[in-house]
This record gives C-alpha cells, sequence and structure tokens, in this order.
C-alpha cells in the first residue's frame, strides 16, 4: 500500500541511518532531519543530525546530505541523535535532538532557527546534566496551549554506564523550551521485568487528555493518560491492543484528525526474532479519538532478513509519510538503513 519514495542505505564510510522526524517549511519543502553516523553503526558511534529535503508533495528527495550539527561540536561528547521538530509560539522552528557525553550523561538539547532551518542559535540543556534520559525522534512535541511535553526513559548511571531498565518521566516547559521542570517519574514497581517503562511517547487527545504509550519486556505496550496537561499520569498499564517485543509504538496525528500507532505486534510465527530482535511485521492501527483502536493493518511483511521500527509519521494535506528503520542481515543491524514511505490519506483506512 505505502510506496518507498526512498532508502536511506548504509555505505562504509556512512555506516548507519536512523531515527528522523519531519517538518514542513513556510515554503512547502518538507524538512527531514536524522542521525547520520560515520564512526560505527552502534549507539555510542560518532555522528551528525543531518538534513534531506523532500519535495512539498512528498513525492521525491530534492537534497540530502547537509550536516547541521556534527559530535565534535560538543565538548566532550560521543554522538548527536534522534531530532523532534516543531514550532514555537512565534513561527520559530525549535530542533531537539539528544547528544550523548563520553563520562555517561545523556541530554536532550534544543536549538532555534528563525529561518527555516537555514541557522541556528546557540542550544540550551532541557534536562539535569549529570544523569541519562532517553528522548526518541519526534517525541517532543507542543499542546495548544504552548506548553512542551518531552518524555523521556531514564536510566540509572553506574560507574559511567546506563543501566538497562528505565524509569519514564515527562518534562515540561511552559517557556518555549528555554527551560524544562522533571514531573513525577511512573515506574512500574515489578522487579521481575528487565527493562522497566522505555523510550515513552505522548500525544494530546481530543478529550483534552495526553496519551502515554512506553515499550515494556511484558509482551506489550503500557499506556497512560493525562488529564492536566502532563503536570501528573495514570499508572502505566499493560495495553493488549498494542502487542510488542521490546520495540518502540509511535503515534501521530493525521491530517483529517484521525489517529495512528505504528508498531510491531507479536506475530503468529517468532522466526527469525532473535538476530532480528522480532522488530517484524510493521503495522498500523487507526483511531477517532486515540482510545479505541481499529484493525491492523500491514505496513511492512513479516519476514526473516529484516526488522522495521522507530517510525516517524508526518500527514499534511492530503498525504501521508512515514520514516522508519528497515535494517536488512547484509545491513548488519535494523537500525542503520532509513526508509521513508508515502501513502494518499485517502488510502489510510
Amino acid at each position: 500500500m505505502f510506496t518507498l519514495i526512498h532508502d536511506f542505505a548504509p555505505t562504509g564510510e556512512n555506516p548507519r541511518n536512523s531515527e528522523g522526524c519531519f517538518y514542513r517549511r513556510n515554503d512547502g519543502k518538507i524538512l527531514f532531519f536524522y542521525s547520520r553516523f560515520t564512526g560505527g553503526y552502534n549507539d555510542e558511534a560518532t555522528s551528525s543530525i543531518a538534513l534531506a529535503v523532500f519535495s512539498p508533495d512528498g513525492k521525491a528527495l530534492e537534497s540530502d546530505g547537509k550536516i547541521l550539527f556534527r559530535t565534535s561540536d560538543f565538548d566532550g561528547a560521543a554522538n548527536v541523535m534522534c531530532p523532534s521538530a516543531l514550532t514555537l509560539g512565534d513561527g520559530s522552528l525549535a530542533l531537539f535532538f539528544l547528544v550523548r557525553m563520553k563520562a555517561g550523561g545523556l541530554n536532550l538539547w534544543r536549538f532555534v532557527s528563525s529561518d527555516g532551518g537555514e541557522t541556528f542559535s546557540s542550544g540550551n540543556p532541557c534536562f539535569p546534566s549529570d544523569r541519562y534520559f532517553v528522548t526518541e525522534m519526534e517525541r517532543v512535541i507542543s499542546l495548544p496551549s504552548g506548553r512542551i511535553l518531552a518524555p523521556a526513559g531514564e536510566h540509572t548511571l553506574v560507574n559511567g554506564h546506563p543501566s538497562r531498565r528505565s524509569k519514564t518521566v515527562v518534562f515540561i516547559s511552559d517557556d518555549g523550551g528555554e527551560s524544562f521542570r522533571e514531573g513525577e517519574p511512573l515506574d512500574s514497581g515489578d522487579p521481575l521485568e528487565k527493562c522497566g517503562f522505555q523510550e515513552p511517547g505522548v500525544i494530546k487527545l481530543p478529550d483534552g487528555r495526553v496519551f502515554i504509550y512506553s515499550r515494556t519486556d511484558r509482551g506489550c505496550q503500557y499506556t497512560g493518560f493525562s488529564s492536566d496537561d502532563g503536570e501528573s499520569f495514570t499508572p502505566l498499564a499493560p495495553n493488549g491492543v498494542f502487542s510488542s517485543p521490546i520495540s518502540p509504538m509511535s503515534v501521530g496525528k493525521l491530517a483529517d484528525g484521525r489517529f495512528i500507532a505504528v508498531f510491531n505486534p507479536i506475530p503468529e510465527s517468532v522466526s527469525g526474532r532473535t538476530q532480528m530482535w522480532g522488530r517484524s511485521p510493521l503495522v498500523y492501527r487507526l483511531s477517532d479519538d486515540g482510545v479505541n483502536w481499529g484493525e491492523m493493518r500491514e505496513i511492512e511483511a513479516e519476514t526473516d532478513d529484516a526488522s522495521f521500527c522507530y517510525t516517524s509519521v508526518f500527514s499534511d494535506r492530503d498525504f501521508v509519510l512515514l520514516a522508519y528503520s528497515a535494517g536488512t542481515r547484509d545491513d548488519k543491524c535494523c537500525l542503520n538503513r532509513l526508509r521513508v514511505v508515502r501513502e494518499e490519506l485517502g488510502e489510510i483506512r
């Protein structure tokens, strides 16, 4: 159903392309910020935040390869990755991404552009600098009030190395991202869980609540709600609608007001799950209210040769773009190849 627009394929000098986000510029062009690795393909390898530009209708890649930020731009950094982009109240572009430090910390940084991503201001860190927070791509959102929510999974640092287990925390900004305050942590409290709540995401619903979701190692996504714009959340609970291995889900809002959740269900077959992390097939569900979800529809079929994950959703006018990792065994890791696909909005049902 979806049409392939472009694969950002790995090469010897550029072994990984992953985690991107879309942004519609005032001239109609679609900007795509993504993580471009040059020092290897693991999460600690040297990387940059790169920019690609797609045509206004999303049907063609017009340019690629402009480097906006490099690891070397940050003293003591190991790499940069996982961008999010949104429009501030004054119309400027805010770009957020992670900066990983060699000493062990991981923080979200914010940069602002008043010329559509041509130049950026000096940045500011968003979270406490001596801790380890994972905010995935396209996870930072703005609410109708102008409030910005930045969900993060916090991993405890032990001798400079992050624990596997994570708790979820949502950071709140009421000044356009210049400063953030930390919300109350959400933790499962289950000693049998090895992962806890990882790589959370949030989205505003029509009834005024904020929906939160997180990956776990318990066979499904855990979800909850906030009735006060992110100040507090209900305890996260298992949501069997979104069965999944330890793999992130992404929830976006389509141009017609519907919601789309993209995730990896646990399929009937379990072949290939060990080597490719079980992130196949890739499917979506639709919802009118973000609470009640329809049937699963396939984006990528189940396969032993590839996995699909870390999806970004862009919907504007009459079409939808998805970007997601789609690495094969030949690519060495499912995170190394970044795929962009397109479909007409009316065909998504």
